[in-house]
């Protein structure tokens, strides 16, 4: 009976790896060259890679709710709006992106611009000839004697170069003229109450 009860365990318990194990074996089985006395010889597992995410994939990758809850406000916007074709709903996309960069821009230079290069530019404004470079020069002197210590490390030049930098004027020669982003600089602080005389410096 011992005879007889062995070879039935063993066979179960081959049963019970092929099943368990039927993938891995199904594996093995495929990738098989050769039968030989060292046993199967099998090609090398190559590893599958997941393809990269396409940089429309990843550029739309999120975790925020609060965006993904205004994306589906931008689509109710877009359905609102009666444009069936896409071609008129990108032309208002493009449209409502670039204010939206303009708005942060302005917003982030009314943040750090002196209220002595506002006057600069409201004196630009008012003159389309050119402002002297003489004259706002004795604009940032004025800002530099009332307040020494925030001027002491804050050049001429570095305080003229914040204004061609953010590219809301233009040096020709001996004079600075104001650009439409200057002008329409004025126009946001304007439509926006923001009061560059609250900033003596």
């Amino acid at each position: 009976m011992e005879h007889v009860t062995w070879p039935l365990a063993f066979l179960l318990l081959v049963v019970f790896v092929c099943i368990y194990f039927r993938k891995e074996i199904s594996s093995l089985l495929s990738r098989t060259t050769a039968i030989t006395r060292q046993g199967l010889r099998a090609e090398a597992l190559q590893r599958t890679q997941r393809p990269e995410p396409s940089t429309l994939e990843q550029a739309l990758d999120t975790t925020s709710l609060l965006l993904r809850q205004r994306e589906e406000t931008v689509r109710k916007f877009l359905d609102d709006s009666h444009l069936n074709n896409s071609a008129d709903q990108i032309r208002l996309l493009i449209r409502h992106v670039a204010l939206l960069q303009i708005i942060l821009d302005f917003e982030s230079i009314q943040s750090s611009i002196f209220g002595s290069q506002v006057t600069v530019l409201n004196a630009a404004n008012s003159q389309p000839a050119g402002y002297s470079i003489a004259a706002v020069r004795n604009v940032y002197d004025a800002a530099a004697k009332d307040w020494e210590m925030t001027y002491r490390t804050y050049s001429f030049d570095l305080w003229l170069a914040y204004l061609t930098r953010n590219e809301l004027v233009e040096v020709r020669g001996d004079l600075l003229f104001i650009t439409q982003k200057g002008r329409e600089f004025l126009a946001f602080l304007v439509h926006t109450g923001r009061n560059y005389l609250l900033r003596p410096n």
